[in-house]
């Protein structure tokens, strides 16, 4: 079914049916919680219970985002240097680069 479907409505069909099970899991576990008298049912409670979990997708996507596009910039410009025939100090400016960003 997914193969009939364009890419982007399939990602965003995933990406909501994660947001569903996160928040499942959120209610779930409060309602366990509530259940056993260790979790106290309060609307300020219930927020952060439900805000933390997406607050830390959000920070992770982002991460995982800022890492990419980090990565790609590297290897565009090592692929630039590495490729220009004009420049005969290709590989001793990689390794200059290479030492300044690692750094």
């Amino acid at each position: 079914m997914s193969q009939l479907l364009p890419q982007r409505n399939v990602t965003l069909l995933r990406a909501k049916s994660r947001i569903n099970d996160g928040t499942a899991l959120v209610v779930y576990s409060l309602a366990v919680g509530v259940t056993v008298d260790s979790e106290y049912l309060g609307a300020a409670h219930v927020s952060w219970l439900v805000a933390l979990p997406y607050g830390g997708k959000l920070a992770a996507g982002g991460m995982v985002a800022w890492f990419g596009i980090q990565l790609r910039r590297t290897v565009r410009h090592l692929g630039d240097i590495l490729l220009d025939r004009r420049n005969s100090l290709r590989r001793q400016e990689c390794w200059r680069w290479w030492r300044a960003v690692s750094s």
